[in-house]
């Protein structure tokens, strides 16, 4: 029994041994790999530098300490650096990265978790004269294919559109980021990328942007932010080739804008909140919310809206215009545009206070024409306001615009002079006025403005008035002093 007991021992003294050796290659292998990653950060053939790194079991972690990286390229060197870099292992990274264990969990194009956090403080990079600075990056469960994940571990460098398909992250944030250029600075408190899976991302977000230029803001807002980003592997190869070319020809230009067509949006929505843009030492405009939609690609499909637009009404007046009773020029808008070579432009425009404005036209690009144009102006205080920055006199002021809209009409026929009469009973009460050019007739853009300026605006325009229901005189004495 004794003797058993004695031969358990030595067995189970050889296995921890065993164990021991074991962790011993495995810690090796980490630190190798974890070294072999850093070395190829800013791409191949980098000079790396690292004061230390190591691999704690214990909490799964892998340390670098003063990480330095820089590669010469033509268009000049590119640099990166990091005090401190931190890898948290997922448990399940460290089996995966033995060659006998990993084959038997999973297979080529298997998803590993290889990451819970891996982290950068003080990190630090320069590309020629940009340069960029963030008190620390960090991104949360990061995941590569098998495949990729064993390559990595040999220390093959990938190829880099496998790397990208083959990497899925939750979130990468970056605290206190900086951009440093010659022209200026844009800093942020917080940039995040939300939902990286291969090729495509859920949401981009910068908070609390600024940009300044010789000291002074010269753009700043709340967030800016960006979903639905979405690349394809061929876009992307296409890309690749044209960036390496030195001049790409009109076949490769061409190329490019068919796998743009197959690829679909490469953004779905952009957004600015909180905007706000110095116009003037005493100026500030500022927006609620501006937001760009590519809706499809084939055919183009866009959309903007614009929520909250704030203008200095002071700014108006240092340009030589009175607006009485107004702070503020409020704007809201929403436009879109659907299809390329012909496509449909709508909008709706409102002017708090002032008017609303709704249109919807064909423009044909080939031609530079417009067809089926379609305009419609509802009227607050609009003429109101252009009238007593004319003549403060109400009804000279109509008369004045009664007789310049006449005038529009001089080089029409007889039976289209009636179109500029429509115009005066607007100027007289002023309420809804729509504006139409023939059904299924293309005008060129360039016919249009030969037509206004010599005087044949009825021969362009139906004209449809709805009166308001008080007289421009009364609006003007109703506007404050």
């Amino acid at each position: 029994m004794k003797k058993t007991g004695i031969v358990l021992a030595i067995v189970f003294a050889l296995i921890l041994a065993g164990l021991a050796a074991g962790g011993f290659v495995l810690k090796n292998r980490i630190e190798e790999c974890a070294l072999e990653s850093l070395k190829t950060a800013i791409g191949p053939d980098a000079e790396t530098a690292v004061g230390e790194i190591s691999f704690s079991f214990l909490d799964r972690t892998v340390t670098a300490k003063d990480w330095r990286s820089r590669r010469d390229l033509p268009e000049g060197p590119v640099s990166i650096q990091a005090s401190e870099v931190k890898a948290v292992l997922a448990p399940r990274a460290a089996l995966a990265s033995i060659p006998s264990i990993g084959s038997q969990l999973y297979k080529g194009t298997d998803v590993v978790p290889v990451f819970d956090r891996f982290t950068f403080y003080g990190l630090k990079g320069a590309s020629g004269p940009v340069s960029f600075e963030s008190e620390a990056a960090q991104a949360d469960r990061v995941r590569m294919t098998y495949d990729l994940l064993k390559k990595r571990f040999a220390g093959v460098e990938p190829d880099p559109l496998e790397n990208a398909e083959g990497t899925w992250t939750d979130q990468i944030s970056v605290r206190r980021l900086r951009f440093l250029t010659p022209d200026g600075n844009l800093s942020s408190r917080e940039l995040k990328l939300s939902g990286i899976h291969g090729l495509a991302l859920d949401r981009i977000a910068m908070d609390s942007v600024e940009v300044t230029a010789d000291g002074s803001t010269v753009f700043a807002c709340r967030e800016f932010s960006t979903e639905k980003i979405s690349v394809s592997a061929s876009l992307y190869r296409k890309i690749q080739e044209l960036s390496s070319s030195k001049d790409p020809g009109l076949a490769e230009l061409l190329g490019l804008l068919a796998e743009f067509k197959k690829s679909g949006p490469l953004v779905s929505r952009l957004k600015l909140d909180g905007l706000q843009m110095p116009a003037d030492a005493d100026c500030l405009v500022e927006t609620e919310e501006i937001a760009f939609d590519w809706k499809s690609v084939d055919p183009l499909n866009l959309e903007l809206h614009l929520r909250g637009l704030k203008v200095p009404a002071k700014l108006a007046t240092k340009n030589g215009v009175t607006l009485r009773g107004l702070d503020s020029v409020e704007i809201d808008a929403d436009l879109s545009s659907s299809g390329l070579a012909t496509s449909r432009q709508q909008g709706f425009v409102r002017i708090r206070n002032l008017f609303e404005l709704q249109y919807d036209a064909t423009y044909i690009a080939p031609s530079s024409a417009v067809k089926d144009v379609h305009l419609q102006l509802k009227d607050y205080a609009l003429l109101a306001q252009a009238a007593v920055n004319v003549t403060p006199d109400g009804m000279a002021a109509a008369m004045m615009l009664k007789a310049g809209a006449q005038a529009m009409c001089l080089g029409d026929p007889v039976d289209r002079k009636g179109q500029c009469a429509k115009l005066a009973e607007f100027i007289d009460a002023p309420g809804t006025i729509t504006l139409d050019t023939p059904k299924g007739l293309a005008i060129p853009t360039d016919k249009i403005a030969q037509d206004l300026s010599s005087g044949r605006f009825g021969s362009l325009f139906t004209v449809r008035v709805q009166p308001g229901g008080r007289t421009l005189d009364q609006l003007i004495r109703e506007l404050p002093r």
